[in-house]
């Protein structure tokens, strides 16, 4: 259940060898404690990597910004082995991103065949297997409501952008940097939590609370206020205070357990992630948001080589890849009608409880996590 919430590195780094030993057992303990170094180990390797892409940017005559859970790692917010990383998030002048790239590919890196996004290009992967997202803005981050997101340019020119203390390069200042850790998790993949865990938002949170506190937070909601609301960011700061005081099980507001009960319902319940995929609100976008839908759907429909092998597996030659791409939109409606009527089913049941017990143990209380209510 840890691994399934993305918690069981930050449990194995928090948590003394000997508690975990009689709380979990010796398999259970032995389990925790090896993703917690493969956590750190793999965050070594990211960081060794950050500081070559750092003097290659250099080279390009620019500094490298790293971004999201690398910036929290650099930063020390995070303490190593605690927060899995998945890639490297790194923001660049736009008219450095394809020199910039092309300067990887000479070096052995390769360009993903996955499609690129209006704020990144295409996944590059090093030759030790490490991915890097090359961004030109911090996308849904802003100066005002309806301004576009902070490119690299105005990071700097703002002084919005500092020292990654020891380590050469640059991440942004707290209040963009936590911004962003928000609207990505809240806004971008708050409707398809399967493919962002959210309690990952919920521990960076955390972590920003146990080591800046909570004027931290001081108007980084002016920064995010196009693509999250009021009630969500306030919501979920609430849970993340409740739940770092040990006292979240009663009294939470309405708001802030609808936001424990979609990350918990989402993360365990494949009917309601299944649902969600019905939901057509817009993600941050610097876009007409008309022109950010029809994008969408055509990324859905039109399928890069890569795609298609990550969700239909390789086919046998070209004529296999165009086979798949004529079944891709009859493909779509047959998923998106078992959406619907997933969410029909989910429409009828009031409540479910979603509950994970520990042989031994009480059930959980009722206005605790198992309970989730299915809107």
């Amino acid at each position: 259940m840890a691994r399934r919430l993305s918690l069981d590195a930050r449990i194995g780094a928090r948590t003394p060898a000997d508690v975990l030993l009689k709380d979990l057992g010796q398999d259970g303990a032995a389990s925790i404690r090896d993703t917690y170094r493969r956590t750190a180990g793999t965050v070594l390797l990211l960081e060794r990597t950050a500081a070559d892409l750092t003097t290659l940017a250099r080279e390009e005559g620019f500094e490298a910004v790293f971004l999201k859970g690398l910036a929290l790692q650099l930063t020390g917010v995070s303490a190593i082995g605690s927060r899995g990383i998945g890639d490297i998030d790194l923001l660049l002048p736009s008219r450095k991103l394809a020199s910039y790239e092309k300067r990887l590919t000479n070096l052995g890196w390769r360009v993903t065949d996955q499609p690129d996004h209006e704020h990144q290009t295409p996944p590059i992967v090093s030759p030790h297997g490490v991915m890097v997202e090359l961004h030109d803005r911090i996308l849904g981050t802003r100066p005002a409501a309806t301004a576009q997101s902070f490119r690299y340019e105005d990071l700097l020119k703002s002084g919005l952008a500092r020292s990654a203390g020891t380590f050469q390069g640059l991440v942004p200042v707290d209040s963009v940097l936590f911004a962003h850790l928000v609207v990505h998790g809240i806004a971008q993949h708050g409707g398809s939590p399967g493919s962002y865990p959210l309690f990952r938002l919920v521990a960076d949170v955390a972590d920003v609370l146990d080591a800046r506190g909570r004027g931290s937070f001081e108007g980084v909601f002016g920064l995010i206020e196009r693509d999250v609301s009021r009630e969500e960011f306030d919501a979920l700061l609430e849970l993340v205070e409740r739940l770092c005081a040990g006292n979240w099980k009663a009294g939470l507001t309405p708001q802030a357990k609808a936001i424990l009960d979609h990350f918990i319902a989402g993360t365990l319940d494949s009917e309601y992630r299944d649902a969600l995929r019905l939901s057509f609100d817009t993600i941050p976008t610097d876009q007409p948001a008309w022109l950010q839908r029809a994008e969408s759907v055509w990324r859905a429909v039109v399928l890069t080589r890569g795609q298609i092998d990550s969700i239909y597996g390789p086919p046998d030659g070209n004529l296999g890849y165009l086979g798949r791409q004529v079944w891709r939109p009859l493909d779509l409606l047959g998923r998106l009608w078992r959406y619907w009527n997933k969410g029909r089913a989910i429409r009828r049941r009031t409540t479910r409880r979603v509950e994970v017990r520990i042989p031994g143990t009480p059930p959980l209380p009722e206005n605790g996590p198992g309970k989730t209510g299915l809107a």
